[in-house]
């Protein structure tokens, strides 16, 4: 064998250079690891692990809706055929606007779009008060 630092010629199986000291890499307790260093393993004391494995959350309590049963259903009847009042209400923001547009250019275009709408807000409005309509957010519109 040959030290890679002064190129002098030791034996095989030697851990230091007897020349100049430096380690050449074999260990002779462990002949397959250098300088008799392994890896540490987890839970020594004093270690501190950079990366801990991820842990699921506890459940959580029931989300709520942005809006009641009742204040829905009553938008809905009321504003909701012209202005879709109970759409903005439970944060459907583009079906409030797509109510909007229905009555007023159904209106001017066909003259049906009143209808519409006003079918379309009674089905919901009667989605309301059943519970069975949600929010914006997908959660149960319930209480």
């Amino acid at each position: 064998m040959i030290c890679k630092k002064c190129n002098n010629v030791i034996a095989d199986g030697t851990e230091f250079c007897p020349f100049c000291g430096e380690p050449t890499g074999y260990n002779n307790a462990n002949p397959n690891g250098a300088y008799g260093y392994s890896q540490p393993g987890y839970n020594q004391p004093g270690y501190t692990p950079y990366y801990t494995e991820p842990t699921t959350a506890a459940p959580t309590e029931k989300p709520r809706a942005r809006g009641t049963r009742l204040a829905t259903g009553v938008l809905a009847f009321t504003l909701g055929a012209a202005f879709g009042a109970h759409d903005y209400y439970i944060g459907k923001n583009s079906l409030g606007l797509a109510h909007i547009l229905v009555f007023f250019l159904g209106s001017i275009v066909c003259g049906i779009g009143p209808v519409v709408s006003a079918i379309w807000s009674i089905v919901e409005g009667v989605k309301a008060f059943k519970g069975t309509l949600t929010d914006g957010n997908g959660v149960l519109i319930d209480d």
